[in-house]
């Protein structure tokens, strides 16, 4: 299956770097201060500044990729299906064109509205209702130094409007408004000063326009928002898209009604509420690509807070990734925490007639595993690792490491759970292999089943693969001391110094191992016969120009990708940078 967010990182990079320089950016901090979500795309100009020394954006920018950047946005909006007033946005190629050259220049698009936006879920769910029409879209463009270019593609883009869409004009601040009113909710334009904005509500773009302006406001502004104060902090130099969420009270999350058990109960038990807001950054420098986020929330109440573990400086499973390998995640995980966690969420959903009924469901698994359910989650120590030895792109890991910290226990825990399921056991130098597969019928074929598992219990980690090499190479490191892994690659380390030393999970990747030309070339070939039959004659051509770009001239300086989560008092955080 193709990796989507593989894709999906990549679409948002050429994206980005295919449209140019900015003429100056917006500011923000100067929109409404119940703007619950935004997207700030600043333009080109951090892009521009680095595409100097950036080899990967100065081949990106160079004249061999200037037919494939139109076309990849060409195609973009093809894909798009915008809509106004209920009906399709076409432009011509002209004034595609045209559209594309706006692009360049900064722009915002958020949300203002100081509903819960929850209760309008659950409002949207009544028939022909739309949780679009109620909540404040806006979208602001700069269009300082484009303005003849605007000027040009305006007039056109309103005569492509349908006739049953009718026009008119107020007044608001000195400012003329154009009302579009369709087969929808009306919607609003305006210039003001050199920027364009729209907006579906007309008390949104009538609070937009003196901010844009630079006039006063008798309303609050973002800038004054303590949510957004703390996530955004102070934005990295080169900042390209950063974006803002305040996160409504998901505690109340509109769930069916279920009369065995208070579902809302469930959720107030995870302690979704302690999550406030989220913010997210992508920033280049002339060598690097950095991306960073912020998760403000309150981690003391545990709850799903518990799905992380604790802050760690050092993790052993670091070093059974070998420097051939392509990537390994790490992590630390509390399980007794988290099944702790999970059984107070349930036992407060539950009746209370019915919340023994939770003992009694221990007890039964006590029985089964010959020890308590939280004893038998205590063996495994709380560190996780997932390891690609190859840079192939698969559904799941190619090795999986958990540190352990009885084997005996794990093994009579895997023979009490799995017996049926276990094909072959054998122990070599105080380490027992296993492998899994279905459980073994009378009379069937003895040939080797493709779906089997394997899985090597030592002294301290547990290890697992689809391939049984992998694992035993694994082994063999276990008993090396001194032999170089990926975290000891001099590039890593001096990325993961630039880390916090405590963090609940790391990611290295060594990005010069993965094949990125037979990846954007098999892209295409992986959609399938009716996924291509649904395609125009224009995207089935573009897609199928990916096999001949040459992705290893732009991809070959993208070598190392070094990422951490890590948490405090004041929520969760992420950065990682990529070289």
């Amino acid at each position: 299956m193709l990796n989507r967010s593989r894709l999906a990182t990549i679409s948002l990079f050429l994206i980005a770097t295919a449209l140019p320089i900015a003429a100056q950016e917006f500011s923000v901090g100067n929109l409404p201060a119940d703007t619950s979500f935004m997207i700030y795309y600043h333009g080109q100009a951090p892009l521009k500044a680095a595409d100097s020394n950036n080899p990967m954006l100065k081949f990106w920018y160079g004249p061999e990729s200037a037919q494939f950047r139109v076309q990849w946005l060409q195609f973009m909006i093809r894909q798009s299906n915008l809509k106004a007033n209920g009906h399709p946005f076409n432009p011509s190629a002209e004034n595609a064109d045209r559209f594309l050259s706006l692009m360049e220049c900064p722009i915002i698009v958020g949300v203002s509205s100081s509903e819960d936006l929850l209760a309008l879920v659950q409002s949207a769910s009544k028939p022909g209702d739309k949780i679009m029409n109620s909540v404040g879209l806006f979208f602001i463009l700069d269009i300082a130094g484009k303005n003849a270019q605007f000027d040009l593609l305006w007039p056109q883009i309103e005569a492509e409007i349908p006739t049953d869409v009718t026009r008119s004009k107020i007044e608001s601040s000195g400012t003329s408004i154009e009302v579009f009113t369709g087969p929808d909710s009306p919607s609003f334009s305006a210039r003001a000063g050199h920027y364009f904005v729209w907006s579906n509500k007309r008390r949104v773009i009538e609070d937009l326009i003196p901010r844009l302006r630079g006039g006063a406001t008798s309303t609050k502004s973002l800038a004054q928002d303590a949510y957004f104060n703390r996530t955004r902090g102070n934005p990295d130099p080169g900042t390209v898209i950063e974006f803002f969420f305040r996160v409504p009270d998901l505690s109340k999350i509109p769930v069916p009604a279920n009369p065995m058990i208070n579902t809302s109960a469930v959720l107030q038990g995870f302690h979704l509420d302690a999550i406030h807001a989220a913010y997210g950054s992508i920033s280049v420098t002339s060598d690097s690509f950095r991306s960073r986020g912020f998760i403000l929330a309150d981690p003391s109440v545990g709850g799903i807070f518990a799905l992380a573990g604790a802050n760690k400086g050092r993790f052993e499973t670091l070093s059974l990734a070998p420097a051939s390998a392509y990537s390994i995640n790490v992590g630390s995980i509390d399980l007794p925490a988290i099944y702790k966690a999970a059984r107070s969420a349930i036992v407060a959903a539950l009746p209370p007639e019915q919340q023994s009924s939770v003992a009694m469901v221990e007890a039964v698994g006590a029985g089964q595993l010959g020890m308590p359910i939280p004893d038998a989650l205590a063996l495994f120590r709380g560190e996780i690792a997932s390891i690609q030895l190859d840079s192939k792109t698969s559904s799941a890991p190619q090795l999986l490491a958990l540190t352990i910290s009885d084997s005996q226990q794990i093994l009579s825990l895997i023979h009490k759970v799995g017996a049926e399921r276990i094909l072959s056991e054998k122990q070599e130098n105080g380490v027992t292999y296993l492998a899994f597969g279905a459980a073994s019928v009378p009379g069937a074929s003895t040939s080797p089943d493709p779906t089997q598992y394997h899985v090597a219990v030592a002294p301290h980690v547990l290890l697992a693969s689809a391939n049984a090499q992998f694992v035993r190479d694994t082994v063999a490191r276990l008993g090396t001391s001194g032999s170089a892994s990926l975290a000891d690659n001099p590039e890593i380390v001096k990325l993961r110094a630039a880390l916090p030393r405590e963090v609940i999970s790391l990611q290295f990747t060594d990005y010069s191992r993965y094949d990125w030309e037979a990846f954007m070339a098999g892209a295409f070939d992986k959609m399938g016969t009716q996924g291509k039959a649904n395609l125009l004659p224009d995207d089935v051509k573009f897609l199928e120009s990916l096999k001949s770009f040459p992705w290893a001239s732009m991809t070959r300086t993208l070598h190392w990708s070094v990422g951490a989560w890590w948490k405090d008092a004041d929520g969760i955080h992420f950065e990682s940078n990529s070289k």
